[in-house]
């Protein structure tokens, strides 16, 4: 990762020096809409770490340099499911051991929030690579070695009936040790819907249709992370993002990647991937298992991706002033998912529901 603008010039992120329980903010990895995660040190164990911080910043802000409040009262329910939301992802990433899922240390409340403490994954996300190799810049061998690990990964989960459903380019961390699977995005999902467009949330360049349902009409499943699959080694190969599964439910116009390439990549590649992103779900590869095998791919083909040293900041910043007290949470099992807002789900239930409709009677 690229090394990041001083803590003090990010408003919303705390003080350098900052004490979470053990670990010490040293520096600042990314600031994202729901998060922030920065560079700690773990003061007990002697190590770095990733510690990821819920901070919706929509919803909420800093104030006394370390407490996270919300802006107002009719926040406060986003706000809490949100957490709720935020927490879960962190008890079920704790439940898994795989090399190519991010591994959480411990999970704390404090500062009116919660924080994840994690293996810190030097590299650069499949995103940044992307946009720096160039368009199409990944042949087969190249995508299959960056992408086998991700397979393995939700091979694993989906045996467990744990479904991602945020698959893209900036989750896919390439690390030193392989790459590795971020954010499954339970907070930003559940929240989501109350505080800006669906589009917003889903990433709609790597969600197939049924990820625009929340009333339940349309199942998810394996075969939805397998769409995403699909979209993610179609853009490293074309160098080009897919078309929008919503845009393709009446005329799907997408050229396979033998047509964008030229036929630089094998016709099972191409005809796998154009499987893989069928808009229809009972035409789509339904299983990463079955994607993996049509493709041809061994688990075996998987070997690290060189990585970016990530760069400690220098900044200084004050002494913050003495934190709230910081709770260790431990685990348990998930709680149950907060549901989306009604009329913003029926509003999009019936609009796709008409679409998928047309569709089926063309």
């Amino acid at each position: 990762m690229l090394p990041q603008p001083a803590l003090h010039a990010h408003p919303n992120c705390l003080p350098l020096g900052s004490r979470i329980a053990e670990f010490e903010v040293t520096g600042l990895v990314g600031e994202g809409g729901f998060g922030i995660v920065y560079l700690a040190r773990d003061t007990a164990l002697l190590r770095n770490v990733a510690l990821k911080e819920f901070m919706p910043s929509a919803l909420a802000g800093r104030v006394g340099g370390t407490r996270v409040a919300v802006r107002s009262a009719d926040n406060q329910a986003k706000f809490d499911a949100g957490l709720k939301g935020f927490i879960k992802e962190a008890r079920l990433l704790a439940r898994f051991s795989h090399p190519a899922l991010v591994k959480v240390y411990q999970l704390l409340e404090g500062n009116a929030t919660a924080y994840m403490a994690m293996r810190l994954y030097e590299g650069q996300t499949l995103a940044q690579r992307m946009s720096r190799r160039g368009a199409a810049a990944f042949d087969e061998a190249a995508i299959a070695q960056i992408m086998l690990p991700i397979f393995s990964a939700l091979e694993m989960l989906h045996q467990a009936q744990v479904f991602h459903r945020d698959i893209a380019p900036d989750n896919i961390m390439l690390s030193e040790s392989g790459s590795v699977l971020l954010d499954f995005g339970s907070a930003r999902h559940i929240i989501g819907d109350g505080i800006q467009a669906l589009t917003a949330v889903l990433k709609p360049t790597y969600s197939p249709v049924e990820q625009y349902v929340t009333d339940g009409s349309m199942r998810q499943g394996a075969w939805t992370d397998v769409y995403a699959l699909g979209a993610v080694m179609y853009h490293m190969a074309t160098g080009r993002p897919p078309v929008q599964a919503v845009s393709r439910m009446m005329t799907d116009a997408m050229p396979t990647v033998g047509q964008v390439t030229g036929n630089a990549f094998s016709a099972r590649f191409s005809n796998t991937i154009a499987q893989a992103m069928a808009v229809a779900v009972e035409n789509r590869v339904q299983t990463v298992q079955a994607l993996r095998e049509a493709l041809g791919w061994q688990m075996a083909a998987a070997q690290p991706v060189p990585p970016i040293a990530v760069k400690p900041l220098t900044a200084h910043s004050a002494v913050p002033t003495p934190n709230q007290a910081v709770r260790h949470v431990p685990p348990s099992a998930p709680p149950a998912a907060s549901s989306h807002n009604w009329l913003w789900g029926a509003v999009v239930g019936v609009v796709v529901f008409a679409l998928v409709l047309a569709y089926l009677m063309m």
